[in-house]
């Protein structure tokens, strides 16, 4: 598991990103603790996990 920050529209976030074997794209889920993780498949590069993360954001926010 890898932890990340990053600050966006005066937003701190961090998430966590899973590897699973079995995945074939991109999740992102909210924990009942409020914590983000993001599942990926191990094909997918974590460069594009951020961008991911950037595009579902009101979302995320809804959650929390």
């Amino acid at each position: 598991m890898i932890k990340q920050n990053f600050s966006i529209k005066n937003t701190d976030l961090t998430y966590t990103i899973k590897t699973r074997k079995g995945s074939r794209g991109i999740r992102i889920s909210i924990s009942s603790d409020l914590a983000i993780v993001v599942t990926k498949s191990k094909a997918i590069p974590n460069l594009f996990i951020q961008k991911a993360v950037e595009d579902k954001l009101g979302w995320i926010i809804e959650q929390i």
